[in-house]
């Protein structure tokens, strides 16, 4: 059997893309800066387990938030689980899902390279737009992220199993809802690394 069409897009993976995108940019601009503390960024740049390392050294509450993103049960496992028997390739990232996508990374790359510019922590504040613009993106791709004919078809090979049915049903509910309430935990992860980033040591 091969791989089956999923009934929701993969927001964790989204996330995790965006906000490696984000770094990576962030990285680059500081080191366009020419500060002697960029230097070790340099390093980062290529290699996602040095980065995974230095954030949990240098950025340690956003690497917590990162982890239970991605650890988490709806958006990742049980969503997993919610695919119908057959691939169609119809659902994979569709034309609207693929454009808030790119929309919510674009958003996060901007708003990491305004990090990268902002002189201190005491200027955080005029990072609030970016970060509403990163959590409003993020909203908008969570609200096109489930395939309704992948669902259809989930739904249409159990319809003989009353209580398969059941639990499905189930299951999607408890999805939709984490996604309804996800934009949450994504502010928290960029403000939070707004805030690291911005108390890091300068020299």
């Amino acid at each position: 059997m091969s791989k089956g069409d999923h009934v929701f897009n993969n927001i964790v993976a989204k996330v995790n893309g965006a906000f490696e995108a984000g770094f990576i940019a962030y990285a680059r601009e500081k080191l366009a800066s020419g500060s002697a503390a960029s230097a070790p960024l340099g390093t980062l740049i290529h290699s996602r387990a040095a980065r995974d390392d230095w954030m949990r050294r240098s950025m340690p509450r956003t690497s917590s938030l990162l982890a239970a993103f991605r650890d988490d049960v709806a958006l990742k496992n049980l969503r997993e689980s919610l695919q119908t028997a057959t691939y169609l390739g119809e659902d994979a990232n569709n034309e609207t899902y693929s454009m808030h996508a790119q929309a919510f990374q674009d958003a996060v790359i901007r708003l990491f390279t305004k990090i990268a510019r902002t002189r201190s922590y005491l200027n955080e504040g005029d990072l609030t737009p970016d970060i509403t613009r990163v959590r409003k993106a993020f909203f908008h791709m969570t609200r096109v992220a489930e395939d309704p004919g992948a669902l259809q078809r989930l739904l249409e090979q159990v319809q003989g199993n009353a209580r398969e049915r059941a639990k499905v049903e189930a299951a999607v509910q408890v999805v939709r809802a984490r996604l309804e309430s996800a934009w949450g935990a994504c502010e928290r992860i960029f403000r939070t690394a707004a805030a690291e980033l911005l108390r890091l040591p300068r020299s």
